[in-house]
């Protein structure tokens, strides 16, 4: 009796366990993601089963929360506060956020067809908060299309002030490890979040070289308490690691469950702390054999030298082994080969063959991966089992795949191709990768100082010098473009088949896509991407003009335009012409990416000859293509839906109206950022002389907008950077007694 209630204990606190490093969203969690999937119908939410909250969130654009890519971020994330309602892992109790606004440090913006990117890291009275790097996509309007990363949405409150110095840490730190002749490194100092609760650490290594001792401490900066202790020991295979607080393997060993299907620990996409332990994955290993080891209908998985994994504890469905351990490696690469296989290759093709051999070296002095078509196998050289190794990160697992697969389809990736074709075929394999796991880059985990970013790559641009990895990364940004084509994921792979044009390879892949359509439009689309990044040249379609322009407005007020977009799918913004009674043509009097335009230089008159203004508009494309004009519409038209008071006895019209002037000076423009025009509109309280600079951030003078006297008023003009560079500039508004300065940014 005693004996079964210490195996109920035991398996209830394994339960427990799994439980809480697996959290599903709550109800109140559940009630706000309903909600935003009904205004956001087409987004997708990656969930992170530690923590509780989204990991990544991604799809079409949504409103605009922001004139500002910072406003915007700080408002989205108020907007989905509630989903980062964060649960404490220990204890598995909810955190109830109480969010203000978010501490953000800017860290980089990649640019990209789509919008921004913006990198930002969370803080703390301007400390660091460990783990918290966040990455979001943002168009030039504020509108959100992309979210991943960790982000606290709670409210910190906690002592910023060091109660223990660095210096003592380290004597701390030195004193556990008892021994002497130890070199502190890489110094760091932040925010962790550390059992449910937010604490200022001390972050350092010591190393001792001489007897092969590295070291990795996290002290406390406010009692001095050791949080985590790891050691990893300089040309060690066996990465002795102590984690200080958590369960060790053969305690979690002892709970396992005799599961009916062979199961083991992997990493969904790649580990993003330190805590290899709770970034796991309890995870099915489909199509296993019998044999007890990594081998099964998709993938045979080994080392080279040892012992292969097998099961634990005479458990045959259990291959749960460490992250810490050599095994864990083979468990997580035969799954993510098992599944991208069985998941997703098979959606699109039956391969000539089904296992794949697959070998893991350890010890290794360089990490690498990749496929040998010589002997025909994956490989994994890996460092010891706490390095960053290939073998750990999903995306690098399925780029090696696709490898294979192109070989399959006969397609020749050696040292006598050219660098543009076997980058062609580096940046398939990425964006095949990006396709089935959602996530955007590869080598992040493993090779951070080479990683690749799909959408927005190091080089947007061709050039024939580029290196293999270069070419790779450009090629799978171009293709990133069209994947919202109807069918287009299909008539890629089925293209990737005895393509071997190792001489402008770019140019006759795209020609292989561009036969595979009959629509002209999209046939179009794939040129004039493809020609933005300097592949061949554009489709030389104009886009259609706009439908359904219609013009209103009140007497005393200013005309409105209005239109219907035209169906194309590259549309960059419009144009607007008007002509007056007492002009010979129409001029182009404003810009906007919107579907309708205020004309704040014309006022409704109710007056025959006055009113005669005539309007049409154009639609630009990504190309910089102008459509042809649309419907006119007449200042005239007006008239017919305003209610009128006419004078009985001489049938003149009786109008009053009061003309708004502004009250102070002010100056703006939209859309910002832009590419490469914008619409300036000032606001004049009176009649002045007026300058309307433009000057680059050292201050120099490039070009005059404008020089002359203006009345009082609402008045916009126009600025071309198309001869400028990206990056920020400064348009300054003078007149007698003022100046005003605008900061605007070109984003080509």
């Amino acid at each position: 009796m005693k004996r079964s209630i210490i195996v109920l204990t035991l398996w209830l606190l394994f339960l427990s366990t799994m439980l809480h490093s697996q959290i599903l969203p709550d109800s109140s969690q559940l009630a706000s993601l309903n909600k935003f999937w009904q205004e956001h119908t087409d987004w997708y939410v990656c969930w992170d089963k530690v923590t509780g909250t989204p990991a990544s969130m991604y799809g079409t654009k949504t409103k605009s929360f922001g004139k500002t890519p910072e406003s915007a971020i700080q408002n989205f994330l108020m907007y989905v506060n509630k989903l980062f309602e964060r649960k404490n892992n220990s204890k598995a109790e909810k955190v109830n956020s109480n969010l203000q606004k978010p501490n953000l440090s800017f860290l980089s913006q990649r640019n990209s067809i789509n919008g921004n990117y913006y990198d930002y890291q969370q803080e703390y009275k301007n400390i660091p908060i460990n783990g918290t790097q966040c990455t979001f996509g943002v168009t030039e309007n504020g509108e959100i299309f992309y979210f991943s990363g960790t982000f606290y949405s709670e409210q910190i409150d906690i002592n910023t002030t060091p109660n223990v110095s660095f210096e003592s840490a380290i004597n701390i730190a030195a004193f556990n490890i008892g021994k002497t002749g130890f070199v502190q490194k890489d110094k760091k100092h932040y925010i962790l979040s550390n059992k449910g609760k937010f604490e200022l650490v001390w972050d350092f290594y010591l190393v001792n070289e001489q007897i092969g001792e590295s070291w990795k401490y996290i002290v406390s900066a406010s009692n001095g308490e050791i949080i985590s202790k790891n050691d990893l020991k300089i040309n060690s295979s066996d990465g002795n690691n102590i984690t200080i607080g958590f369960p060790s393997q053969n305690q979690k060993t002892d709970l396992l469950l005799n599961y009916q299907t062979p199961q083991g620990l992997i990493f969904n996409t790649y580990p993003q702390s330190s805590n290899l332990e709770f970034e796991t994955s309890q995870a099915q290993l489909p199509l296993l054999n019998t044999s007890n080891y990594l081998q099964g209908t998709y993938a045979n998985v080994y080392k080279t030298s040892g012992d292969r994994a097998t099961y634990i504890s005479g458990d045959p469905n259990n291959f749960t082994h460490s992250p810490t351990t050599q095994d864990f490696d083979e468990v997580n690469v035969y799954y993510h080969i098992s599944k991208f296989r069985q998941n997703f290759i098979n959606n699109f093709y039956t391969p000539n063959f089904n296992q794949i051999n697959v070998s893991i070296a350890w010890n290794k002095p360089s990490r690498n991966s990749g496929y040998n078509e010589g002997v025909d196998f994956i490989y994994f050289d890996n460092g010891v089992p706490t390095d960053p190794n290939f073998s750990r990160e999903a995306n690098v697992i399925y780029h090696e795949y696709v490898h294979k697969i192109q070989l399959d389809r006969q397609c020749y990736y050696n040292n006598t191709s050219q660098p543009e074709y076997q980058g062609l075929l580096e940046g398939l394999a990425d964006y095949f990768a990006y396709s089935y796991s959602g996530i955007p880059t590869i080598l992040t985990y493993a090779l951070p100082s080479q990683a690749r970013y799909i959408y927005n790559p190091n080089t947007n641009y061709y050039n024939s010098l580029l290196g293999i990895y270069q070419f790779g990364e450009l090629f799978s940004h171009i293709i990133s473009h069209l994947q919202n084509i109807s069918g287009f994921q299909n008539v890629l792979f089925a293209q990737m088949n005895n393509f071997n044009n190792y001489n402008l390879a770019f140019l006759n892949f795209r020609d292989r896509l561009i036969n595979e359509y009959q629509n002209s439009s999209t046939t179009n689309t794939i040129q004039n991407i493809f020609a933005d990044h300097g592949v061949g040249d554009h489709a030389n379609n104009p886009p259609s003009p706009p439908t359904n322009v219609i013009i209103s407005g009140s007497y005393g007020g200013n005309p409105t335009i209005q239109w219907t977009p035209p169906n194309d799918p590259d549309v960059n913004h419009y144009k607007i012409y008007r002509k007056k009674y007492n002009e010979s043509s129409f001029t182009l009097v404003g810009l906007t990416a919107g579907t309708s335009f205020i004309d704040y230089n014309v006022t409704v008159q109710y007056d025959f000859i006055e009113d005669d203004i005539f309007y049409y508009v154009k639609t630009v494309d990504n190309n910089w293509l102008l459509s042809s004009e649309s419907n006119y519409v007449n200042v005239l038209n007006i008239w017919a839906s305003l209610s009128i008071e006419k004078d009985d006895v001489n049938e003149n019209v009786d109008v009053t109206f009061e003309e708004i002037i502004p009250t102070e000076l002010s100056i703006s423009n939209y859309p910002n950022p832009f590419n490469p025009v914008t619409t300036i509109s000032y606001s004049l309280p009176e009649e002045s002389n007026i300058l309307i600079r433009v000057f680059n951030i050292l201050g120099q003078e490039l070009e005059k907008i404008y020089d002359g006297k203006v009345l009082p008023g609402i008045h916009n003009t126009i600025w071309d950077g198309s001869k400028y560079s990206s990056g920020l500039y400064l348009i300054t508004l003078q007149t007698s007694n003022a100046i005003k300065t605008l900061k605007v940014m070109l984003a080509k």
